[in-house]
């Protein structure tokens, strides 16, 4: 099947492409406006998302309620209810720095402003609850974040013990380099050049870090 832009899903759909966009990012996917075309996989769950099919957010008989974490609160007791939070109101605007910190990070990588659209925070949360399901705090995340890589891709690396600085190392793996050498693994890893566990494989034989690819780690990349 052939890929579908966010606006035609969302036209689909008969929802804002913003909606669209929120869903995928709550799925882990990255996209950066509603002209970007989504794999026919991440359509689907989003439709299936936004209608409350199998899969969806919307309640169904017995189901707990969606409990949303905080980032920086220790354990179950930064959970909130999704319903306690007040409703979105178009033209209104929300202080960064009244945000939880996983949040105000992301919230300050994409505005310049000390306040965002009140529309953006839902955006701004299902990207922060992305993180936090990698077990990311603030902290952990500011590197990863500032490189533009993925909660997942991130998650994969500091199992394989790959950490930013790593990543940044200039990507010379003999028969794939490409660019006179030019390139760093993270370039390389951004244009589908080598995947993750490559990179692992590749740090190791060049000393950079200890031992052989983790067993049982999948080869595929993503990003």
């Amino acid at each position: 099947m052939a890929k579908l832009r966010i606006y035609e899903l969302a036209r689909e759909l008969g929802v804002d492409s913003k909606q669209v966009m929120v869903a995928l990012q709550a799925n882990g996917e990255f996209v950066r406006s509603a002209a970007s075309a989504i794999e026919p996989e991440a359509a689907q769950a989003v439709r299936e998302r936004l209608r409350g099919q199998p899969g969806g957010e919307e309640r169904r008989p017995g189901r707990r309620p969606y409990r949303e974490f905080v980032p920086g609160a220790t354990g179950l007791a930064g959970v909130i209810p999704r319903e306690a939070r007040p409703p979105v109101r178009p033209g209104r605007t929300v202080a960064i720095r009244d945000l939880a910190p996983l949040e105000r990070l992301i919230a300050v990588s994409r505005a310049e402003a000390a306040r965002i659209p009140e529309h953006a925070v839902e955006s701004i949360r299902a990207q922060a609850r992305a993180w936090a399901a990698q077990w990311f705090t603030d902290k952990d995340a500011e590197p990863w974040l500032a490189l533009r890589v993925r909660p997942v891709d991130a998650g994969q690396c500091r199992q394989l013990g790959i950490t930013p600085e790593l990543i940044q190392l200039p990507f010379q793996m003999r028969g794939r380099a490409r660019g006179g050498g030019t390139l760093t693994y993270l370039t390389a890893f951004f244009r589908g050049i080598v995947t993750i566990p490559e990179i692992r494989d590749d740090l190791a034989r060049s000393g950079h870090l200890p031992g052989a690819r983790l067993p049982g780690v999948n080869q595929a990349g993503s990003l």
